[in-house]
């Protein structure tokens, strides 16, 4: 009898989820208070943590493909669709996406140090380290002016071999006519004895000919020439700028591991729109670029116009020329890509979520605490656990009454 005693009082004493509602119920207004504490702090909070964050940034997409050689009859993969495939073009992206790319973005358009850079190698390591690191860029920026020049040699040697070549043929076939007007067969050749005027006009043409033959070969020696000097020059420029570059990583070194980390984390590249959610593995000609930059303005408008013109420049020195292609060309499709503020609202909707998220754990944890507390109250709350606890009758219950009494009685007392 006392264990089915002892097990109605434990049955008694556990909270059901009606008991638990009407519990909240009454502890409503300090529910409603806390959720409004909890609002005002998440939205408070929320607004002063991003009220100073901005974002500027831009979507700019490229079209890429590769040029095809009219003159080639060689077939290739890019023919079928007209442009790089799936895993080209992600190469590509991985390229853009390193820390190679993101350094040529740090340097000017000819890929060395600008004279910002040198006065912070100046302010950093000395007059004398800066004035040793500006000679070798300027040496380095000479060997592109030799490069120049020699790429204008070979042009003008390639023009000259052009015109000894014509020249030539041109004379080859006046020699085979003079020599079929004289009547004669076979190869043709100087005569040693010519006995009229034809024979030596004909003779005449011979030794012209072979005067252009001896040109023609001279300007193929010089193109060949010229062809070296362009690639010494080219080498030379080379090795000049990799000197350079690996002295300024050294003095630039209080700044360069931080402005490349800048430049590699402001813009991200892929070969996919954020609107395309094909998965095929046809080619694709579209890449898209997309800055974003956190309360500078400035530096935005900077990556944007380095963006614009150094990735065209990449892109087609570094893809790949597939036969019977001549090169990669790459374009900017876009023209309304200016930066401009990408996260309007942002601190009104952060607060938003704040209060939001704070109201919901403050609302939860006030929850477990008043459920806590009232459990943890011993007090008996009815009749019925008198008997059962203490085994005996209860005669009687003395109400509590509140005697409300009304203004006029008390003031007549």
């Amino acid at each position: 009898m006392e264990d089915k005693t002892q097990e109605k009082l434990q049955l008694q004493d556990e909270i059901s989820l009606v008991d638990i509602l009407r519990l909240f119920v009454r502890k409503l207004k300090i529910l409603i208070i806390v959720a409004l504490v909890a609002i005002i702090a998440g939205a408070s909070y929320g607004y002063i943590k991003t009220r100073d964050v901005n974002y500027f940034g831009t979507t700019i997409a490229f079209y890429v493909n590769p040029q095809k050689d009219e003159n080639s009859d060689q077939e290739s993969e890019y023919s079928i669709y007209g442009s790089y495939g799936e895993n080209v073009m992600d190469n590509m992206v991985k390229l853009l996406s390193s820390e190679l790319f993101a350094e040529s973005l740090m340097l000017d358009k000819d890929g060395l140090p600008d004279d910002g850079m040198i006065d912070k190698v100046k302010a950093t390591k000395g007059e004398e380290v800066a004035t040793a690191l500006a000679t070798k860029v300027a040496n380095a920026r000479a060997t592109l002016a030799a490069i120049d020049t020699k790429d204008a040699e070979l042009d003008a040697a390639t023009d000259a071999l052009s015109e000894a070549k014509d020249t030539m043929y041109a004379l080859q076939s006046d020699v085979n006519n003079a020599w079929a007007d004289l009547g004669k067969y076979g190869t043709p050749g100087r005569i040693a004895s010519p006995s009229n005027e034809d024979e030596h006009t004909y003779n005449t043409i011979w030794d012209n000919y072979q005067l252009a033959i001896d040109a023609y070969e001279t300007a193929t020696e010089q193109q060949a020439i010229a062809r070296d000097n362009l690639k010494a020059a080219k080498k030379a420029q080379k090795a000049a700028f990799e000197d350079t570059l690996a002295q300024w990583r050294k003095d630039y070194s209080a700044y360069y591991a931080g402005e490349l980390a800048r430049y590699r984390w402001a813009a991200s590249y892929s070969y996919k729109s954020a609107s395309d959610g094909s998965d095929s593995n046809f080619a694709r000609s579209f890449f898209y670029v997309y800055i974003s930059v956190t309360n500078d303005v400035d530096f935005a408008n900077n990556v944007r116009n380095r963006i614009v013109e150094y990735v065209p420049m990449f892109i087609e020195e570094i893809m790949p020329v597939p036969g019977g292609y001549l090169d990669t060309n790459c374009q900017r499709i876009t023209r309304n890509d200016y930066i401009v503020n990408t996260n309007a609202g942002y601190a009104r909707n952060t607060a938003i979520r704040y209060a939001i998220l704070l109201a919901a754990v403050a609302i939860v944890v006030a929850c477990v605490i008043i459920v806590i507390v009232d459990r943890s109250d011993k007090r008996l709350r009815a009749v019925e656990q008198i008997t059962e606890k203490f085994n005996l009758p209860v005669l009687g219950v003395i109400p509590n009454i509140h005697i409300v009494k009304d203004k006029n009685t008390e003031d007549n007392e």
